[in-house]
């Protein structure tokens, strides 16, 4: 035992010194590397009276639970749940078919009907109106009312006008007779239509017919040029209906003078546009042939009652 005495000795030094070295580099990092924040503790939380029924755990309730806010037990709802909650088959939507507007159709008629014609867009969701910067034409009945009609009929397309407010917007621009018109037809039977607004405004300042528009195509006169004659044609045509694209152009050839129909019943036009395209050429190809072949020099021709201007005599 006395001979381990010096042993032990040195290595209880060395184990001493150990403790102290580790102790100095503890203080050192200690130094370096202080505590982190301990943040205060939460003020307590308010509770509900003992009588209250309901609350969440920790804000108001009588009780405290650690179970997340997602998996707490809510009060039954008084509302059904609905059937495709309960179902595990995923839902699927239709898009519903797109409405188009038939060439010909009025604007929001039965024979055409707008899309935004009923205040909703396709599939009865809400589709606010476009905005173009138009002007809405005036009409005060001096005319036929045809152009007027149907340029109206433009700008609720343009606008997305619904139908429900097409007379009254056509109406306020009404001036002069034509307002007076409408004022007592409103006064006798209400705010019409549009498709009876528009049958009444053609009957009561449109032009009047003698016999059915078809007879009065056959008997349009041709007064003084193809244009002049195109014209009154058109404004007559209007108001035909049921009329194919040859028997338009038969109707208005029948009605040119015989000089130049006589040239275009030999092309077989196959519609009014061709028909009229082909009497303005032959036209100009008779006034120039006719003017070519007139002498030159020659006198024109007196007119009929005119004084004869006396002749000079010779000197003598």
């Amino acid at each position: 035992m006395g001979a381990q005495g010096p042993t032990q000795d040195p290595l209880l030094r060395v184990l001493t010194d150990m403790s102290l070295a580790i102790r100095d580099i503890y203080g050192h990092l200690s130094a370096l590397h202080p505590a982190p924040y301990q943040p205060a503790p939460p003020p307590p939380q308010p509770t509900m009276p003992p009588g209250c029924q309901y609350g969440l755990p920790g804000y108001g309730s009588t009780t405290t639970s650690s179970v997340p806010i997602h998996r707490l037990s809510m009060p039954p709802s008084p509302s059904p749940i609905p059937s495709y909650v309960q179902s595990t088959a995923p839902v699927f939507t239709t898009t519903p078919p797109q409405l188009s507007l038939p060439y010909g159709g009025h604007i929001g008629s039965s024979e055409g009907p707008l899309p935004y014609g009923d205040g909703t867009g396709h599939g009865g969701t809400p589709h606010p109106p476009r905005y173009y910067k138009l002007d809405f034409p005036t009409y005060d009945g001096a005319v036929d009312p045809l152009n007027w009609l149907n340029h109206c009929e433009q700008f609720f397309c343009g606008q997305r006008t619904t139908a429900s407010d097409h007379t009254w917007l056509a109406s306020y621009h009404l001036t002069g007779g034509a307002q007076t018109w409408y004022y007592a037809l409103e006064q006798d039977e209400g705010m019409p239509t549009w498709d009876r607004f528009r049958e009444l405004c053609t009957l009561r300042f449109g032009p009047s017919f003698h016999g059915t528009r078809l007879s009065e195509l056959a008997r349009l006169p041709f007064v003084s040029t193809v244009q002049d004659y195109a014209e009154r044609f058109n404004a007559v045509l209007c108001h035909a209906r049921d009329l194919t694209a040859s028997q338009k152009a038969e109707l208005f050839t029948g009605g040119l003078p015989d000089h130049i129909r006589m040239d275009v019943e030999l092309r077989h036009p196959e519609d009014l546009q061709t028909a009229m395209h082909l009497a303005r050429a032959f036209e100009r190809r008779a006034a120039a042939t006719s003017a070519a072949g007139a002498p030159r020099g020659a006198r024109p021709p007196q007119r009929a009652g005119a004084p004869t201007p006396p002749r000079p005599t010779p000197a003598a």
